[in-house]
């Protein structure tokens, strides 16, 4: 056992915890360190030495201190804003976004390009590539310390493919994770996008206080994303989460999966739309809002509220989350039901009695940035980049 090479990557572990805690605001100075982490305050002091001598972290007098004249004034730590970066890519149907943001979650330079329907792999790669660049090319003082990418799927996330995605032009079998390090030099990670936005809202929004949390997401289809132990569960492939694809209802409308009266079916943006007769989102919250809504769509609307409440029953029986986060946004019709829904979960599920589930809405837009760019701290944090 070579234990030089083992005490080096502990300390390297250790570093990362601290870095984490103090991005995450999970701790505020070096005796939270030490307590949280179980370190002693002599491991705490050294590696907060090393990281003000890199200009990652500052220290600061709080502002509750200001006006005390009296002692010594207790000095405050935070990671220095852009000192650690990355570029964050978030591939989608229609549109490639790409934002920087720094470990802490601020952002700057958030970028959307349109994607033609007809959209081929060199065409997709030139345009990511050159956002990208871009981005880079206006932000060169910036510390960024790789790429991180959220991708529709199906993808080999192993391999950073982006496989045969429906309705998603003529993109098949893009290894753009090979692509985007070979023309960067820099690390590139990749993830499908749900369980980008379920990172995203456990370290940056809604799910901040918990470990275990359940995302659903509503816009084309509906996907999950599942964390358990702060970790993204993705299965042997690579493809958990599919929740979309679960069937409710034997006999309901033939999915495009082959199976009939899968929950997207019934819950998913754009099938809502379709199962009510109208074109645009606005335009059934207004007939909801009226005072006599048609009776068509009261019947879609129960079909939509039983699908709902029988999926968030399923996750949380399936996962046991603390919470269950729905994607923010008007895209679904959620936010109109919300109460129902938790208050009928933890009615039917299995744990009923012994506690209480959350089912609230995410905290952040376009979550799925946030997450790419924590597949890339994440790294860091780790140890591996």
């Amino acid at each position: 056992m070579d234990t030089s090479k083992n005490m080096q990557y502990l300390r390297i572990l250790n570093r990362g915890d601290v870095i984490r805690m103090l991005a995450l605001h999970r701790a505020v100075n070096r005796s939270e360190l030490a307590l949280q982490l179980k370190l002693s305050k002599m491991a705490v002091g050294n590696i907060i030495t090393e990281l003000i001598e890199s200009s990652i972290v500052e220290e600061y007098f709080p502002e509750t201190d200001k006006n005390k004249s009296n002692g010594r004034r207790a000095k405050n730590l935070r990671i220095k804003p852009w000192s650690i970066a990355a570029v964050c890519v978030w591939v989608s149907r229609g549109s490639v976004w790409v934002m920087l943001m720094d470990i802490a979650g601020n952002v700057m330079s958030k970028k959307c390009i349109v994607i033609p329907d007809n959209c081929s792999n060199n065409l997709l790669i030139e345009l990511i590539g050159n956002s990208i660049a871009g981005v880079m090319e206006e932000h060169k003082t910036i510390n960024i310390i790789g790429i991180g990418v959220a991708s529709i799927g199906p993808l080999d996330i192993y391999n950073g493919v982006i496989l045969n995605p429906p309705n998603f032009g003529r993109i098949r079998n893009l290894n753009l994770l090979s692509i985007l390090k070979k023309r960067f030099n820099l690390p590139v990670y990749m993830d499908n996008d749900m369980n980008c936005c379920a990172l995203a809202e456990l370290f940056y929004g809604s799910g901040r206080k918990c470990r275990d949390i359940v995302f659903v997401g509503f816009k084309y289809g509906v996907g999950a994303g599942v964390i358990m132990n702060e970790k993204v569960l993705h299965g042997s492939g690579g493809f958990a989460g599919e929740v979309g694809h679960i069937s409710i209802n034997p006999r309901g409308a033939l999915c495009a999966c082959g199976q009939y009266g899968c929950i997207e079916m019934y819950t998913s943006g754009d099938n809502i739309l379709k199962n009510v007769g109208v074109t645009d989102i606005s335009e059934l919250h207004h007939l909801l809002d009226s005072e006599n809504v048609p009776v068509y769509i009261l019947r879609c609307l129960d079909e939509y509220k039983e699908a709902m409440c029988t999926l968030t029953t399923l996750l949380v029986n399936m996962y046991d989350p603390e919470v269950v986060i729905f994607e923010s946004g008007n895209e679904s019709l959620h936010h109109r039901y919300i109460n129902e829904i938790e208050e009928y979960t933890n009615e039917h599920m299995l744990s009923h009695g012994y506690k209480h589930i959350k089912v609230i809405d995410g905290s952040l837009e376009k979550p799925a940035l946030y997450g790419a760019g924590y597949l890339v701290f994440q790294h860091m944090m780790n140890g591996t980049l």
